[in-house]
């Protein structure tokens, strides 16, 4: 009699559940708990770029070697910089580089390969206010590939140059007076080419072909 009882506990629980599970609509399959993955956040890589010190913070030095005025050469234990007028290379609003400039760029030349030799060179591009944001980009970076092309062609590698442009956005000056009048000697001061020189930084020398007889 016991057993009859239980049998008929036990038929009555499985027909409710199954009652239940029949009235929700779900399918045996649906029933199943599906596997929960959680989704996982990729950080962004993040490049360190180099720290580049603001010319006051380089003293200006004297080097005998340049004579052409408006080229100035700054120096510190880790950094050069030589900064000169785009007014010294380029015609208003080209990219050309005058003949008359050949004397101030072969100045600096010789500094690159002498006193600076094998150290990474960075080329930076700026212009001043004059045009549209768009058009100073454009422009100074036109202006800045013309003096790297230069130099390449002088004989400096390639891979030891890198060209920045910053257009009108880094000025050094103000480009126009308190009033809201044009400043000509603010711009001409933001018209400029500066050629940064890492001094911690030499390139590798090649690898040498042959035995090397020194190994043990």
């Amino acid at each position: 009699m016991k057993k009859a009882i239980l049998c008929l506990l036990i038929f009555g629980l499985v027909f409710v559940a199954g009652a239940s599970f029949a009235k929700s609509g779900k399918s045996e399959k649906n029933w199943i708990p599906q596997p929960v993955i959680p989704k996982v956040k990729i950080p962004k890589a993040i490049i360190p770029k180099a720290i580049i010190p603001k010319a006051p913070d380089i003293p200006e030095i004297d080097i005998p070697q340049i004579t052409i005025p408006g080229v100035k050469v700054r120096e510190n234990d880790e950094w050069a910089l030589i900064t000169l007028s785009s007014d010294i290379l380029f015609d208003f609003d080209k990219d050309t580089i005058r003949p008359d400039a050949y004397k101030a760029l072969n100045e600096i030349y010789a500094l690159l390969i002498q006193r600076y030799k094998d150290m990474p060179i960075q080329l930076h591009g700026h212009t001043d206010s004059k045009g549209t944001e768009e058009y100073n980009m454009d422009l100074s970076k036109r202006r800045v590939n013309s003096v790297k092309k230069w130099f390449v062609r002088r004989g400096i590698p390639e891979t030891r140059i890198t060209t920045y442009a910053y257009g009108e956005s880094m000025p050094v000056a103000p480009n126009t007076k308190k009033d809201g009048s044009d400043n000509p000697e603010g711009r001409q001061k933001n018209r400029r080419v500066e050629i940064y020189v890492h001094k911690l930084v030499r390139e590798k020398p090649a690898k040498t072909t042959g035995d090397n007889h020194s190994k043990p």
